[in-house]
C-alpha cells in the first residue's frame, strides 16, 4: 500500500467517525471538511492555523496556500457549533477503551486547564 493509498484509508476512517458522531444533522462537505481538519491537526500535533493547513496540504497532497485557506474558512463557519462538538465527541469517548484528555478552554486570556482521566471515571 503506497503513502496516498494510507492517507486516503486514514481520511476515509475519520470522514466515518465524524459522519457517525453527527448522524444526519451535519451536511456531508462540512463532514469533509472536518476530517481533513482532524486529519492536519493529528500531522501536524499542532493547533495553529497555517500549521494544520501546512500539515493537511502535506498529508493529501493540496496546494499549501488552499489547504491554510479551507482551514480558515472552517474554524470561521457559524454552521458548527465548537461546543456542541465537544460534547459529542466526550460522549463517544465514554466507551473508549484507553485513558481520555479533557481540555477545558479558559478565559480570552489564554489560560486553560487539563485533566486527564482514566475511562469510566469522566
Amino acid at each position: 500500500m503506497g503513502k496516498a493509498d494510507q492517507r486516503g484509508g486514514r481520511l476515509d476512517e475519520l470522514r466515518s467517525f465524524i459522519a457517525e458522531l453527527y448522524g444526519p444533522d451535519l451536511h456531508s462537505k462540512r463532514i469533509d471538511a472536518l476530517a481533513g481538519a482532524t486529519l492536519g491537526v493529528m500531522a501536524a500535533a499542532s493547533l495553529v492555523v497555517a500549521v494544520i493547513g501546512q500539515a493537511l496540504a502535506q498529508a493529501r497532497g493540496l496546494v499549501t496556500k488552499h489547504a491554510v485557506k479551507q482551514m480558515d474558512r472552517l474554524l470561521s463557519n457559524t454552521g458548527i457549533d465548537v461546543w456542541d462538538s465537544s460534547v459529542s465527541v466526550s460522549e463517544h469517548l465514554k466507551c473508549v477503551e484507553s485513558p481520555v484528555i479533557h481540555v477545558a478552554l479558559g478565559d480570552s486570556r489564554g489560560t486553560a486547564d487539563v485533566d486527564a482521566s482514566e475511562p469510566g471515571s469522566v
